[in-house]
């Protein structure tokens, strides 16, 4: 696991050496120099599609595993991270190339711990962290409050690589010391993880009365003293455990063990005060967990070519967790209105969605698609843009190849500059096959040459298509009828490349109240697609119209808490209610915002933000 940083840690008299060749600055420290200044040109910076031992994902709680996005990443080996609880700051080591012996290592200048920060919801350039006047090599760090506990090579440890600790104070790290012999000899304290009340400090060590190898410890302060360790034997085994992390709540021992000849990630969890049975979360080449307050998993994955460690990334395995959120609706253009729109959307969910012709994406100034790709990080939301070639099942102008042209390089070009995490490519899709089925089919070979296109450039920008679901299903709108097997077309999912499955849904237009929706509504999705659930469109209508579909407030706010009950046991990634203020528009769709145009909010609106 630490071939780039820590085998130096197994050969420390070479700092007693090095000491004795390097001079620092007219300053008294070391030259500091941009880390990748220091990464050889031809080094090879990997991707996750030429990687041959990809991370393997073991759990259906997390997304599939991806490098983690911004400037961390580089062709250099990016190792240990940590992020604090809040996920908006980010510690990990770096080191410029692998294959560079551990005296080169601590006198290259770029080697060591570094920091970045989040900002506006973006990753900000990292930044080194000294933490010495003189020659060392700092990792395994940890950070609690203003206080970093880090190990290191340098000519003051007790043993060859030591525990110390530094104080953040106006701005900078400093006060480093060393934590004396009781930790780093007597009880021989390696990566550690400390409770987040201070009192449980949990390490792996090769000390003696271990099951075999690297065992993982606990120590408990009591009084201010480190008390004797005991061996948390729930989780070792004859094999090596360590890189333990706890969550917050100390419910979980995340650390590392091999499984199948290379480094995996587990997680135990504590039930009435014992540690369980590890379970397998991420399996090759996948190391040092470390998880923000969302769950979300952060790691080092090693690549390995022909036997041969290449490089290192950090990487990134989200928890699943429900994306709500609203369409762009303010109730009117002007500025006040934009203002009062995004400060109510922030209590809606994390999603803000555009949907609307294809050709806004071509436009380089102004446009929905760009206004809300451009104010995500000033509101702090996560932009989804669908766009559409048709309305009302009708082509919005003819898909020949001049137009197909057009729509794709606006598409890579929009992809390419804001990477959106999400990207829809038709809305309602099945309008278009019910009313020109050629047109349809034209469309569907289309999309997907996009879905390629865009994937090169944006790789991790989800992709999809849209279906109404009331519609697929085989309903007939405005009738209450059982929908019809015969009519239902659920076959045309497969006709598209897509990460997730979208829909729209308004139940309202085939069910006249919301006790009529089936127990399987939305459950029956799942027979028809593994892929992770989006409700793009959602809508219940809140007035006493149209005659014989007579809804209200209280009956809109019933929908809302039936839909999330509907679809609880679904793997719902994205629900997005389509109008927080009612639109200018038709029956029944003008009664369906979450507020009225005067500021006051229906009572679906506190069943909207309460639905989980």
């Amino acid at each position: 696991m630490k071939k780039a940083l820590f085998a130096v840690f197994a050969a420390a008299a070479i700092v007693v050496v090095v000491i004795g060749l390097s001079l620092p600055n007219d300053d008294g420290r070391l030259d500091v120099f941009p880390r990748k200044s220091k990464i050889p040109e031809d080094a090879i910076k990997m991707m996750p599609e030429s990687d041959e031992y990809p991370p393997q994902l073991h759990s259906g709680e997390y997304e599939e595993p991806v490098p983690m996005p911004g400037p961390i990443n580089t062709a250099g080996a990016e190792d240990s991270p940590f992020i604090l609880p809040c996920g908006c700051t980010f510690y990990f080591v770096f080191v410029p190339d692998v294959d560079v012996p551990p005296e080169k290592q601590l006198i290259d200048g770029a080697s060591g711990i570094y920091v970045s920060n989040r900002v506006n919801g973006t990753w900000a350039e990292p930044e080194r962290i000294v933490l010495n006047d003189d020659v060392s090599l700092d990792g395994c760090h940890f950070v609690q409050g203003d206080v970093m506990w880090f190990c290191s090579v340098r000519k003051e440890n007790h043993r060859e690589v030591d525990l110390y600790t530094a104080e953040f104070k106006d701005g900078e790290w400093t006060n480093w010391r060393n934590l004396g012999e009781k930790l780093n000899v007597d009880y021989q304290v390696g990566e550690m993880h400390i409770t987040s009340d201070g009192t449980e400090l949990y390490f792996h060590s090769s000390r003696e009365g271990g099951n075999g190898g690297v065992d993982i410890w606990v120590t408990r302060k009591v009084d201010g003293e480190w008390q004797e360790p005991e061996n948390i034997e729930a989780v070792n085994t004859e094999a090596n455990e360590g890189m333990p992390f706890l969550t917050q709540d100390g419910k979980e021992l995340w650390f590392n063990r091999p499984y199948l000849g290379s480094p995996a990630i587990y997680r135990s969890r504590k039930v009435n005060d014992e540690w369980q049975e590890p379970e397998l979360i991420i399996s090759q080449f996948a190391g040092e967990p470390s998880l923000d307050d969302e769950g979300n998993i952060y790691f080092v994955h090693h690549f390995y070519k022909d036997g041969k460690m290449i490089e290192a990334d950090i990487y990134v395995s989200c928890r699943k967790q429900l994306k709500k959120g609203v369409s762009l609706s303010p109730r009117s253009s002007s500025q006040d209105d934009f203002l009062d729109f995004f400060e109510k959307a922030k209590q809606t969910g994390k999603i803000v969605m555009w949907a609307g012709d294809w050709n806004e994406l071509g436009k380089t100034e102004g446009g929905g698609p760009r206004v809300v790709a451009g104010l995500a990080s000033t509101y702090n939301y996560i932009p989804l843009v669908e766009v559409t070639t048709h309305s009302g099942g009708e082509l919005l102008r003819p898909l020949n190849e001049t137009t197909k042209q057009i729509y794709k390089n606006s598409a890579v070009a929009f992809a390419e500059e804001f990477t959106p995490a999400y990207l829809g490519l038709g809305i309602e899709i099945n309008a278009l096959y019910e009313n020109a089925p050629e047109d349809f089919d034209e469309f569907a070979d289309f999309y997907n040459e996009v879905f390629d296109d865009v994937k090169a450039v944006s790789p991790n920008t989800k992709i999809f298509t849209v279906f109404q679901l009331e519609k697929l299903k085989g309903h007939t709108l405005w009738s209450s009828e059982p929908a019809n097997p015969d009519d239902a077309q659920w076959f045309l999912i497969d006709r598209f490349k897509t990460d997730i499955c979208a829909f729209t849904t308004y139940p309202g237009l085939v069910h006249r109240n919301p006790s009529d929706i089936p127990e399987n509504y939305y459950a029956e999705i799942g027979n028809y697609t593994t892929k992770p659930i989006a409700f793009t469109e959602i809508g219940w209508h809140s007035e006493a119209s149209p005659l014989g579909w007579e809804s209200s407030e209280a009956e809109q706010a019933e929908f809302i808490e039936t839909f999330f009950t509907l679809t609880e046991d679904l793997d719902m990634e994205i629900a997005i209610w389509s109008w927080i203020y009612d639109p200018s528009t038709i029956e029944p769709f003008r009664s369906m915002g979450l507020r009225h145009n005067d500021g006051t909010a229906r009572p679906a609106w506190e069943a909207w933000l309460s639905g989980e």
